[in-house]
């Protein structure tokens, strides 16, 4: 027995049924990390700093330094973006930064080297000839 205050719906049918709107999952937008003194820190700091962002904690404490301090630019940057890349991503973009500029230094290096011998070969025969 229905009471005369309770008020009846009928259920639609399955028919009437709209589908149901996709959800989008909207991560918030990251927000800036603080820029780091890296002054006084000691070795074992700048690596539990690396570790802490998920980058390598090998090197000394020049190339920690710098590969965090690059990681904290870049993630500021993506802050900034409408579509900011993922820590991983970024993570792989301080790796491979770090491996183009080794691979530089290399190069230069070797040419520096090479340079280095034509002069020392120039010389030695400047010296022979006189």
């Amino acid at each position: 027995e229905i009471d005369d205050e309770e008020e009846v719906l009928d259920a639609p049918d399955i028919d009437d049924r709209k589908p149901a709107a996709k959800k989008i999952k909207v991560n918030p937008p990251p927000t800036r990390k603080s820029k780091t003194n890296y002054h006084g820190l000691k070795k074992k700091q700048l690596q539990q700093l690396c570790a802490n962002e998920g980058l390598p904690t090998t090197g000394d404490e020049s190339e920690l330094k710098a590969r965090h301090s690059e990681y904290i630019m870049l993630y500021n940057c993506e802050c900034d973006s409408s579509h900011p890349r993922s820590v991983s991503e970024l993570v792989k973009q301080v790796k491979a930064n770090e491996k183009a500029r080794r691979l530089a230094k290399a190069r230069s290096n070797k040419n520096l080297s090479k340079g280095i011998k034509m002069l020392g070969s120039t010389i030695a025969e400047y010296n022979d000839g006189t």
